[in-house]
């Protein structure tokens, strides 16, 4: 916390682990220059590992206005494999020094930092907070075990249209996540070293998935009698509104006056309420695996396999498979979003 709060200053000496060099750098392999390998202004943290091993140890001692020459050799494992195991040299100007003054850990610190008169007011809060966040995630890795041997459990012959939308709108969510990285697919796969083709195949597995998971959890649900109240959904709005600092009538005016954001709403709260009702019983049972039996019985009882065919034949009567592939999507829970590609730093990190 204390560096979070940090001041951060200026400094003519020369730099130690820790502080901060704002550097222009130009990398060169055998004389040439690379991809990837240039940047200005770039504010490093010395000792922060963010960079190829080495970089980072050559600049300690280093003071504004020094131009270090860098020598490093790339990872035997590093992305792109073009670099892997090269020796580069980078000419590194160093612009600037900065370091982070830490303040005292004090009541006057609490004060500046929080709603807290006292250092100790303060430390029992994060305490409390800290307490609830790693209740909450042991619980959420619970309900995600439970749901992972739920979906395992049952068998179910997924229509290939339903897949291959599924897994369109998946790359389609990631490509748009790399433009605002300003990449494209292809040149992600370039830096990555992967393949279009891999890709491509991760997505369907995770359509699959998805899918399959969604489709055990609508059968649970039916079975178990599960549905989404009034209530729930007004606990929802308020929820969202305190997310978002809007007002609870504006969060509902923003789900109600769209049909399909109004369904997704109910779909995404009946899935939450299924998840914990299979936590419940798997809490119950004392075990994560003998609640997939359960949940086995439940796809059973409610003929998860016909329902699967009834998808099929609604795709065929459709004026077009896509078509009838995209309106039972919408009437599924909202697709997980892939997790966001790292930041991609230039090729000295």
């Amino acid at each position: 916390m204390r560096d979070r709060y940090a001041r951060i200053e200026t400094v003519d000496g020369p730099a130690t682990v820790g502080d901060i060099c704002v550097i222009d750098f130009l990398g060169m392999i055998d004389g040439e220059a690379f991809d990837g390998g240039s940047g200005q202004n770039y504010s490093l943290e010395l000792g922060s590992g963010s960079f190829i091993p080495g970089f980072e140890d050559q600049l300690i001692d280093a003071k504004a206005g020094d131009e270090v020459p860098v020598f490093v050799v790339f990872p035997e494992d590093y992305r792109p494999e073009d670099l892997a195991g090269k020796e580069a040299v980078f000419a590194v100007t160093v612009k600037e020094v900065k370091r982070k003054l830490l303040s005292d850990m004090d009541d006057e610190f609490a004060k500046d930092v929080s709603e807290f008169e006292t250092l100790a007011e303060l430390r029992a809060d994060l305490a409390a907070k800290l307490d609830k966040e790693a209740k909450e995630r042991s619980q959420a890795d619970w309900e995600s075990k439970v749901v992972e041997n739920a979906a395992a459990g049952a068998e179910v012959a997924l229509p290939e249209g339903m897949v291959s939308l599924r897994a369109d709108h998946l790359m389609q969510e990631f490509s748009q996540r790399l433009r605002q990285q300003n990449l494209d697919l292809d040149k992600y796969l370039e830096i990555t070293g992967g393949k279009l083709e891999d890709a491509e195949n991760d997505m369907r597995q995770r359509a699959q998935d998805e899918l399959k998971t969604e489709l055990v959890l609508y059968a649970v649900a039916k079975a178990e009698g599960l549905a989404v109240s009034d209530g729930d959904l007004e606990e929802e709005y308020a929820r969202l509104a305190g997310q978002t600092d809007q007002t609870v009538e504006t969060i509902k005016k923003i789900y109600t006056g769209s049909k399909g954001m109004a369904k997704s709403i109910r779909e995404n709260l009946l899935m939450s309420k299924t998840i914990k009702r299979l936590a419940e019983l798997a809490v119950a049972t004392e075990s994560a695996d003998a609640v997939a039996a359960v949940a086995a019985a439940d796809a059973e009882a409610t003929d998860l396999a016909a329902t699967a065919e009834l998808f099929e034949a609604a795709a065929e009567v459709a004026d077009s498979a896509e078509a009838a592939a995209a309106a039972i999507a919408a009437d599924l829970a909202a697709a997980a979003v892939p997790a966001e590609a790292e930041d991609l730093a230039p090729a000295a990190e």
